[in-house]
């Protein structure tokens, strides 16, 4: 996809100044109605402009999340391989001494840089005793050792213990700068050069609380880490779902203890994996449960019916029997006793009914009388 976006940019970028000639073979772009005004930009050409730029910014957005990853997770490697090599045997190679005090070589804060790269040239006179380096960022040093200085293309490092040869790379090399120190040498063409001047120093045994701080730093810098804060959010996260999973399977066993079906079968999903028997006999009662329930529904939906035409008959019954009634009152109570709907049937009485409504004039009443005679 990313690929895609770049391919995407150059073919946008490369025909979006593309204007139209005007009528008549005209060489103006405002001849032409397409590009919409006299500059040439015209409405297609802008669009274009628009989707050019939009896939260059994915495109650079994209670029610059990856550099930005490889960075955290280069710099986090570093300072858990510094932790490990803090709490080992091998804790002193991390502690020199200059001018008398000890160091740790990663506290850049006072002077100390990765001035890794080529040996220019070894020197070993009566007065100094070092390497020239030509700082080299194609190593990538700066991923590889947080801490790397801002640029200083050659310097030299005093008291490098090790044997170096022109050209050799040295990576890493941990040295601290002399404030206000420079190291002037005569170059091959007599050209005379001064160079900032660090100090290699002496590696030493740092004292236990030394080494206690050192591994403290190094622990909070872990800590505080962009890629740790982010794992410790997402294990948050993973422990407040696995919590709320916990929750909701101890109220399923609640719940299904009464026989909610719901939860009868969130029970089978529960234990499919892990419990295949378990899982099939929630099953097998989710089913029966889910059966009781729809009854249980259908039983509760046929009361309520039987509720309201019980109380539909009352109120008819009642203006049937009242000083005013009315024929459609008379055959509808007739009709209850008949179906016994929201009342017990009784044919007599539905009779009885349809009869004095036929005298009171109704002219279906004969037939309804007919109906209910056949039945008996």
């Amino acid at each position: 996809m990313k690929k895609n976006h770049v391919y995407l940019a150059a073919l946008l970028i490369l025909i979006s100044p593309v204007v139209f000639a005007g009528p008549n073979d005209s060489t103006t772009p405002a001849g032409n109605p397409v590009n919409g005004d006299a500059t040439g930009t015209g409405a297609l050409a802008r669009q274009m402009n628009i989707y050019a730029q939009d896939a260059a910014e994915k495109a650079a957005a994209n670029a610059e999340a990856v550099r930005i990853a490889q960075e955290q997770i280069a710099s986090l490697a570093a300072l858990n391989d510094r932790l490990e090599t803090l709490q080992s045997p091998n804790a002193g190679g991390l502690f020199r001494e200059v001018d008398g005090e000890t160091n740790f070589i990663y506290d850049t804060s006072s002077g100390w840089a990765n001035v890794c790269g080529k040996v220019l040239a070894p020197i070993n006179n009566d007065t100094d005793k070092g390497i020239i380096v030509h700082r080299d960022f194609g190593l990538d040093a700066a991923g590889v050792a947080p801490g790397l200085s801002d640029f200083v293309p050659d310097v030299f490092v005093s008291g490098y213990p090790g044997v170096a040869v022109d050209n050799q790379v040295i990576f890493p090399c941990w040295a601290k700068a002399d404030p206000g120190e420079t190291f002037k040498y005569t170059t091959g063409e007599n050209t005379v050069r001064v160079l900032q001047k660090y100090n290699y120093g002496t590696t030493v045994t740092p004292s236990p609380e030394q080494l206690d701080i050192q591994v403290q730093i190094t622990q909070t810098a872990i800590y505080n880490h962009p890629l740790t804060v982010k794992q410790r959010k997402l294990q948050a996260r993973l422990d407040e779902t696995k919590a709320a999973g916990e929750r909701k399977h101890q109220d399923d066993l609640v719940k299904a203890s009464n026989g909610d079906a719901v939860a009868l079968a969130s029970l089978a999903d529960y234990y499919r994996d892990s419990d295949p028997d378990k899982s099939a006999d929630y099953a097998a009662q989710a089913k029966i449960a889910e059966q009781k329930e729809i009854e249980r529904v259908d039983n509760e939906a046929r009361a309520q019916q039987e509720t309201l035409d019980q109380q539909k008959f009352d109120g008819q019954l009642a203006i049937a029997q009242s000083d005013n009634p009315s024929i459609s009152s008379m055959i509808f109570v007739g009709k209850g006793y008949r179906d016994g709907k929201g009342t017990k049937k009784d044919l007599d009485k539905a009779i009885k009914w349809f009869r004095t409504a036929e005298e009171n004039g109704s002219t279906d009443a004969g037939a309804l009388i007919e109906t209910c005679m056949a039945q008996q």
